[in-house]
């Protein structure tokens, strides 16, 4: 009997999710094919004698990252080093990560497992997405596109957040937007979701809150309020969780906030980006010199927000339609930037060892760059007219097509002139290749019913039977 029922279980499982199997298939397979890379890469480096730890922690984030780890498990503060100042430019969710990895197992190589690990999930909720809203065919195709990205490569390889960020990013999508009303159960994962991603990347502070109206949107039809309150459910579990990290940050700097990287990156990326194309890079070097301090770290603390913002909203004052201006031109190079470009980092000794071998004059990446960038413009014009054509033609998901739109451009806009890095464009890739690919495949089935069309009419016509 137990027998029976478990076998009946397993049945209404299997349809309940028909294509389980695949994503399993697609998920494991991109982990297998990564860690066959990752084992390549270290061989490499060990054959030309570079130590491993430049590709695992090199300077920079990753290395951040796993300082800010080792300091959680040695002292329980969060800092970059043990006797460091708090840190406030950096949000705790990958190095809470990190510190359980390391409590496990030291070395860091065991952050790169994991990082495939997700992913490979990631790659597998892509391919979710693609059946949900479009194809099976569009879902395999987007997903294996998606994980042969060279910029997610290397964000897996060493201690990045892009492949926990994407996971939770994707999974909380896929839950939003199931085509059943949202259940109370589902509200509560909802919310945890948005906090973790918010935590571990401060952009999903701007995001949370896109999947929270549309929480209510999508089941407005419903005429009720189970609506309303599973997002009120969604957004207090979100609160819970973010509140109280916010609430050190006011204890320890007499700041309410979540971090300093939005007033940090406006500073030293956009406005210093924009004094140079504007032609005011004297007047803007002069600014950040008139700072208490030329530490950056420093300048990363809340200590000196006020001074920052002040050098802001001076250039936003005198010049904010000049600015817009540059900040869309600049966002629009998130869509065609080249993901080849961030392998040169950690493979710069490879490089220059195979420039060595092939000689000077010829640069494999830099063809691959152009390449890449090449790519990554066809298939943002194929996503541009597919949004198009499906929100035209009326589509059963057209509101889940308009918010996969939203999201992409909300992402492209909230990473405005860092947008040349296309290691920020991973979390909008999927949307970007699955309204690509299910363009293509439409228009090919379109192509190629017309032609038999043609064909047909061409062997009924009496000049042909003559």
């Amino acid at each position: 009997m137990n027998g029976a029922v478990f076998s009946d279980f397993l049945q209404r499982c299997r349809l309940r999710d028909p294509h389980r199997h695949t994503a399993f298939l697609i998920g494991g397979s991109v982990v297998v094919v990564y860690i066959l890379l990752f084992s390549l890469a270290m061989f490499r480096l060990h054959l030309l004698q570079v130590p491993i730890d430049t590709l695992l922690d090199p300077s920079g984030d990753a290395h951040e990252y796993v300082s800010l780890a080792h300091t959680m498990l040695s002292t329980h503060r969060f800092a970059l080093t043990p006797s460091g100042a708090p840190e406030f430019f950096r949000t705790p969710g990958y190095p809470a990560l990190l510190a359980i990895i390391f409590s496990i197992v030291n070395p860091v190589a065991a952050a790169s497992v994991v990082n495939i690990i997700l992913t490979g999930i990631s790659a597998a909720l892509v391919y979710l997405i693609g059946v949900r809203i479009f194809s099976r065919t569009s879902g395999i195709i987007a997903a294996l596109l998606f994980a042969a990205d060279p910029a997610l490569i290397i964000s897996s390889i060493m201690s990045m957040t892009e492949p926990l960020f994407v996971t939770l990013f994707l999974t909380t999508f896929l839950l939003v937007t199931a085509s059943t009303p949202t259940t109370m159960k589902r509200a509560i994962l909802i919310g945890l979701l948005i906090s973790a991603f918010i935590l571990t990347r401060p952009i999903g502070l701007y995001l949370g809150p896109m999947f929270l109206i549309y929480m209510v949107l999508k089941d407005i039809h419903l005429r009720s309020n189970k609506a309303i309150r599973a997002s009120f459910v969604a957004l207090v579990c979100s609160m819970l969780i973010i509140v109280p990290w916010m609430i050190r940050n006011e204890d320890l700097s007499g700041h309410f906030s979540l971090s300093t990287v939005s007033t940090n990156n406006m500073l030293f990326t956009n406005i210093a980006g924009f004094a140079f194309w504007s032609g005011a890079e004297n007047e803007f070097t002069r600014d950040v010199w008139s700072l208490p301090t030329g530490d950056m770290y420093q300048l990363r603390s809340f200590a000196f927000v006020p001074q920052e913002n002040a050098i802001i909203q001076k250039y936003f004052d005198r010049q904010i339609p000049l600015y817009i201006s540059f900040h869309l031109i600049k966002s629009g190079e998130f869509f065609i930037s080249s993901s080849v470009s961030n392998i040169d980092m950690p493979f710069y000794d490879l490089r220059i060892a195979g420039n060595t071998v092939l000689g000077h004059s010829f640069d494999l990446l830099s063809l691959c760059d152009t390449v890449n960038r090449a790519f990554w413009m066809l298939v943002s014009f194929c996503a541009a007219l597919s949004a198009i054509f499906f929100c035209a033609r009326r589509s059963p998901y057209r509101a889940v097509i308009i918010f996969c739109v939203i999201v992409v451009i909300a992402i492209a806009l909230l990473t405005g002139p860092a947008g040349t890095d296309a290691r920020y464009r991973i979390p909008a890739e999927p949307f970007i290749l699955l309204l690509a690919c299910e363009g293509i495949r439409r228009f090919s089935v379109w192509a190629y019913t017309q032609r038999d069309l043609d064909i047909h009419s061409l062997i009924a016509s009496p000049r042909y039977n003559r």
